[in-house]
């Protein structure tokens, strides 16, 4: 898998340590040994294959090749790589293949490849299983290869406020998984690698401000760093990876202490302030973009590139725009409704927590610990969900020290397909109460029914690893966890109750849709500072100065990074209604849910296919056309049938009526007959 692929899908994907992997080319593994006559052979071989048996053969080499290009990505999806048929000594351990001009112009070969190579099957002689995964492929292939294209080369962004190489490293080596000692030393080699990673980097930010096409947020990229290097060998980076390896009773184990904090001093801490230095260097001389990909000139077409990858759908920015801007007419009149002056009248303790809730302050509820709050969701969720092996985690607080201000409240460690281990799952403490209704809800997304939920139902029910480690649609994974945090929010129904439920879910929505307008209107139509503050008063949310500033630098330094969660979701909930409607009295929810789960990481089109295909299976029969007209026709043979026998039975009893008329005449002359001779005699 390429370059453009990984970085697209996964450097903003919430999952810390893929952002990295996102940094690396998928690379060509053949060595060029193959003479002509044994690529030959090989053809020839190929072509006794079923179409069916080379495409499962064809994805587990696109995974197999994924993992042995990058270690990252390996070390994250595989414990055991024997199983998986992968060559360890092909892995090069580090930080992944560095970013230069030379490897963007390779990997627009790759994903030009990719897509030839998808097209060289026949789609018809697949398994259905098999077409979901070539639909899914293509779709993805199809919009890596338009990123590719070198009008766009440098319009990525590196230090992206909400999830940049900044702020991935050191949660990357926070939790970094050693499960032996090898994984001690491997740690400790990308330790090494993170200066001369970060200088590539820097590399590619300096010509991107070359081009134009520079668009950061300075003072908090400065901030986290200086945060970083102020706290040195204190860190608690640092002293996480020690007590990891610890954790493994090596013999050695001073030995390994001594060399992770010399990797750490001499490569870790240098490379922040290297991005210091470089980020003040940018600031006082660059020229930095401060509005929206607009205001570049292939920037409008870029940002419709990245809006399709991220909702999962194949929507223009307009037809997006307008969808949630109906969504928040749609919910702000449900609001409304609730707030009138006669509901709140009647509800006054209502009325009081729905104003909390405008005003941004907390709803409480009684839990007391993370883990009280999944335990208490996995009692609950599958009355709505199907039902998996039980599921071991570990939820933790995230440092404060490399907690984040920039949004990302919690995110889920994504396992190894293989992995023995519990799963893991981190809590950004800044703002994190856990009597919070807010935490509840995020614990919820980021656990228990959300990604962890997900991620454990994918494992256990599919069987392609390429779909389970390699596709990546984040309109579909965070569009469920969204579902399932609002899903949750009715197991608290009985603490609280359901009209302020319905309310804050209702809120909630209206706010994000608002928001994500507002996103496609600074990227894609241009919005000034000024012009989001007008627009996002005329919605109903007036904001001051300050806070309008910080939500427009937030929104302009992350493009279109709200749209997986809540676009994905409505087109969730989209479907559920639609299914709703279709089966009636016999929808099931349980059956609805195991639909949009089995399709693991696949975008919409190919989602909403297998919901319409479950809709067909389970609706009520109605007659065809042809079947009704026949069964008229048989209705009106009938009919002339009970019409000819009637006629019959009528005529019958008319003809037994003369019948006996007649002879009740004729014995009346017999008898007649009879009296005259005996009077005569």
């Amino acid at each position: 898998m390429n370059y453009a692929q990984r970085l697209f899908r996964l450097l903003l994907s919430g999952t810390l340590v893929l952002s990295l992997a996102a940094c690396s080319s998928g690379g060509n593994t053949d060595t060029g040994d193959n003479t002509a006559e044994d690529q030959k052979e090989e053809k020839k071989e190929d072509t006794k294959k079923t179409e069916s048996e080379r495409f499962d053969e064809f994805l587990e080499a696109e995974f197999v090749e994924a993992m042995e290009s990058d270690y990252t990505t390996y070390h994250q999806f595989v414990e055991n790589p024997d199983d998986f048929g992968i060559d360890v000594s092909k892995i090069e351990v580090n930080l992944g293949p560095r970013i230069s001009q030379e490897s963007i112009d390779e990997d627009r070969k790759e994903s030009i490849e990719n897509g030839k190579q998808i097209d060289d099957f026949d789609r018809e002689k697949l398994t259905d299983s098999q077409k979901l995964i070539y639909d899914t492929y293509k779709w993805q292939a199809e919009i890596d290869e338009q990123l590719a294209d070198e009008k766009f080369d440098y319009y990525n962004n590196f230090f992206e406020s909400m999830g940049g190489v900044h702020y991935n490293l050191p949660v990357m080596f926070a939790d970094w998984v050693l499960r032996n000692e090898q994984d001690v030393k491997d740690m400790i080699t990308c330790l090494k690698d993170v200066q001369p990673y970060v200088q590539d980097v820097l590399t590619y930010t300096k010509e991107q401000e070359k081009r134009g096409l520079m668009s950061i947020d300075f003072e908090s990229v400065i901030d986290y760093c200086q945060g970083i290097v102020d706290k040195g060998e204190k860190s608690a980076v640092l002293t996480a990876m020690i007590d990891t390896m610890k954790e493994l009773k090596l013999e050695n184990e001073a030995d390994y202490e001594k060399q992770i904090t010399e990797a750490f001093t001499d490569s870790f801490i240098p490379a922040y302030q290297d991005i210091i230095d470089t980020m003040k260097e940018l600031q006082a001389k660059g020229t930095n973009n401060e509005n929206g990909l607009a205001q570049f000139e292939y920037g409008k077409e870029y940002y419709s590139l990245i809006l399709h990858g991220k909702t999962g759908n194949n929507w223009t920015p307009e037809e997006v725009k307008a969808y949630c801007e109906s969504q928040s007419q749609k919910y702000m009149d449900k609001t409304s409704e609730m707030m009138s002056e006669e509901n709140m009248t009647a509800h006054p303790e209502i009325a009081l927590e729905m104003l909390a809730v405008v005003s941004g302050l907390p709803i409480t509820t009684d839990f007391k610990s993370y883990e009280e709050i999944l335990e208490f969701s996995k009692t609950k969720m599958y009355d709505h969900v199907p039902q998996i092996g039980d599921i071991e985690y570990d939820i933790f607080d995230v440092n404060e020290e490399i907690a984040s201000d920039s949004g990302i409240a919690a995110y889920f460690e994504i396992p190894a397909l293989d992995a023995t281990t519990p799963k893991q799952m981190r809590v950004n403490p800044k703002g994190a109460d856990t009597t919070s209704l807010e935490t509840y809800k995020t614990v919820c997304h980021e656990g228990l029914p959300g990604h962890m939920y997900q991620y454990a139902y994918m494992y256990e029910n599919s069987d392609s690893n390429w779909l389970k480690a390699i596709a990546g649609n984040l309109g579909y994974t965070e569009g469920w966890a969204v579902y399932a945090e609002y899903m949750a929010y009715d197991y608290v129904e009985t603490a609280m109750s359901k009209e302020i439920i319905d309310f804050m879910r209702y809120f909630d929505i209206q706010s994000y849709m608002a928001i994500i307008a507002a996103d496609i209107g600074i990227h894609y139509e241009g919005w000034t500072i000024k012009e989001f503050t007008q627009y996002m008063n005329d919605a109903g949310f007036s904001m001051a100065e300050a806070d309008a500033l910080g939500q427009f630098k937030q929104l302009q330094a992350n493009p279109a990074a709200f749209e997986p969660y809540y676009v994905g979701y409505l087109q969730i909930l989209d479907l559920k209604e639609k299914t709703q409607k279709a089966l009636g009295d016999s929808f099931n929810e349980i059956e609805f849910n195991r639909v949009i789960l089995d399709c693991g990481n696949m975008p919409f089109p190919v989602v909403e296919a297998q919901v319409d295909a479950y809709i067909e299976a389970n609706a009520p029969k109605e007659e065809s056309k042809e079947e009704a007209k026949e069964d008229s026709k048989e209705e009106a043979k009938e009919e002339a049938k009970e019409e000819t026998i009637d006629d019959t039975k009528e005529e019958s009893k008319e003809e037994t009526k003369e019948d006996s008329k007649t002879e009740t005449k004729e014995d009346s002359k017999e008898e007649t007959k009879e009296d005259t001779k005996k009077e005569d005699k």
